[in-house]
């Protein structure tokens, strides 16, 4: 019995030729095909950045109208003017048209299943539902305060879930400077969000003239919150974003916010000192120590009279050079 290496000396030498190139070849199949994967994968990744990233454009797009529609609404219901109307039924209608968008971007699209959990989008969509009985309440003048507060929070937390299927989107990009691109993008929807947040709260405050501490707190909430988020931005952002932010938006944003705030401040700080004149000149200050003088005639009541009578004038003193003060305001501290 001949052994296999006669066996194999035995054949043609087409056949040798081919048997030695079987291995190589068989690796080159391989290895190609390794490479083809490998390539796909790239390609589809390089596909779900790119969808991702306009999924992220597309929930903007939903936050920003839900936004507007929001500041329309807390000026509407604090008006009632039907031009205020006109304007919110117009930008209800803009808001329906993004949400429907989006609605069948996330229930057709394929990349979609890839990006976002089922249950995420889901429960917006149930959030979403409540959106027919807000405007409602808007609608009836006689909600007033409370359709102002239900429909604040509401948007609010519409917004917030639309800001955190971003946030999940922006942790599906991989490629490096998309993924940095998304990120702050994401920063900037945040600061935009707050902004809007605090906008409202300023425009329910001059409108209704109601000032209270929650609502002083809120607002520092809101601002410190802006602040954190625009680091944020910085760190993410390219050159070219960050000059363009400081040369156009952030001037936009002062222009905007600033002299708001710091009259929403000035009016705190007069509630503050006006708490503090109301001990200093009631009945535990001057009152109490000018009735104790007058009855027992002590040296100890008129010392405290006379320290209360200096506090306020000095609590008055800084009561008039606070900013935002009236001619009315003024000539009332003048009779004090």
């Amino acid at each position: 019995m001949k052994s296999p290496l006669q066996l194999f000396n035995d054949r043609t030498i087409q056949f040798k030729l081919g048997f030695v190139l079987l291995i190589p070849l068989m690796l080159l199949v391989y290895v190609t095909m390794e490479y083809l994967l490998l390539e796909r994968d790239r390609q589809l990744q390089a596909e779900l950045n790119v969808a991702t990233f306009q999924f992220i454009v597309k929930l903007d797009h939903a936050a920003h109208n839900l936004a507007l529609e929001r500041g329309l609404s807390a000026g509407f219901i604090a008006s009632r003017e039907p031009q205020q109307q006109q304007q919110l039924e117009l930008q209800r209608k803009k808001t329906n048209q993004q949400l429907s968008e989006l609605y069948q971007d996330l229930e057709q699209g394929e990349k979609s299943k890839v990006i976002f959990e089922h249950h995420e989008v889901v429960e917006f969509k149930l959030l979403l539902q409540k959106l027919d009985d807000i405007r409602a309440q808007i609608d009836r003048e006689e909600r007033g305060e409370q359709a102002l507060h239900n429909s604040f929070q509401f948007f609010s937390k519409a917004n917030a879930r639309l800001l955190y299927l971003i946030q999940e989107s922006v942790s599906n990009v991989s490629q490096l400077g998309l993924a940095k691109q998304s990120r702050a993008l994401y920063a900037l929807l945040g600061i935009k969000e707050r902004a809007g947040q605090e906008r409202g709260r300023l425009n329910s405050f001059f409108s209704s003239g109601k000032v209270s501490i929650n609502a002083s707190i809120e607002i520092n909430h809101y601002i410190h919150d802006q602040q954190v988020k625009l680091e944020e931005f910085f760190h993410h952002a390219t050159t070219e974003h960050a000059k363009h932010y400081r040369d156009h938006i952030a001037l936009m944003e002062e222009e905007s916010l600033r002299s708001y705030r710091e009259l929403f401040l000035s009016r705190m700080e007069k509630q503050e000192k006006l708490e503090k004149l109301r001990g200093l000149l009631g009945f535990g200050g001057m009152i109490h120590n000018f009735k104790n003088y007058v009855i027992r005639g002590s040296d100890g009541s008129r010392q405290k009279f006379e320290q209360n009578y200096s506090q306020v004038v000095k609590l008055l003193m800084q009561y008039r050079a606070l900013k935002g003060m009236s001619a009315e305001e003024l000539r009332l501290l003048d009779i004090v």
